[in-house]
C-alpha cells in the first residue's frame, strides 16, 4: 500500500467513526482521536508505518474493556441473563483494518507465493 493510499484509508476511517461511543480501556473518547487524526494525519500514518514494518502491534492496542448487558427479561441472578460486549481501542481497531487492507492487496496482486512454492500439474 503506497504512502498516499495510506492517508487515505486514514482519513476514510476517520470520517466513519461513531460519536458517543464509550471510550475504550485507555479511556480515550472516538472524538479525541478524530480530531488528533485529522490534525496529525501524517504523524500517525508514520508511526503506522513503522509500526508495519517493523512488526509491531503495542500490547495496550489489545486489550479490551468488557461490558456486560443485561438480556431483556432475564433474571438478574443467573450469568445467562447478560451478553459480554468487548470495547477495544480505536487506533487499535484503525491499525488492524489498515493491516487487513494491506494483506488483502498483496494476495490480489499476487505476490504472495513464489513461482517455486506453487505446485504444477503433472500429466499422466
Amino acid at each position: 500500500m503506497c504512502w498516499v493510499c495510506l492517508v487515505v484509508l486514514l482519513v476514510d476511517l476517520t470520517n466513519v467513526l461513531p460519536f458517543g461511543k464509550a471510550p475504550a480501556s485507555d479511556g480515550i473518547l472516538d472524538t479525541v482521536v478524530k480530531a488528533v487524526l485529522l490534525k496529525r494525519l501524517v504523524e500517525v500514518a508514520s508511526v503506522f508505518n513503522k509500526f508495519m514494518w517493523n512488526g509491531c502491534y503495542p500490547s495496550a492496542w489489545k486489550e479490551d474493556r468488557i461490558v456486560l448487558i443485561r438480556k431483556l427479561n432475564k433474571p438478574l441472578e443467573l450469568p445467562s441473563s447478560y451478553r459480554p460486549l468487548s470495547i477495544i481501542n480505536t487506533i487499535g481497531k484503525m491499525f488492524e483494518c489498515i493491516l487487513e487492507r494491506r494483506i488483502e492487496a498483496h494476495f490480489e496482486l499476487g505476490g504472495f507465493f513464489e513461482t517455486s512454492m506453487v505446485s504444477k500439474e503433472v500429466s499422466p
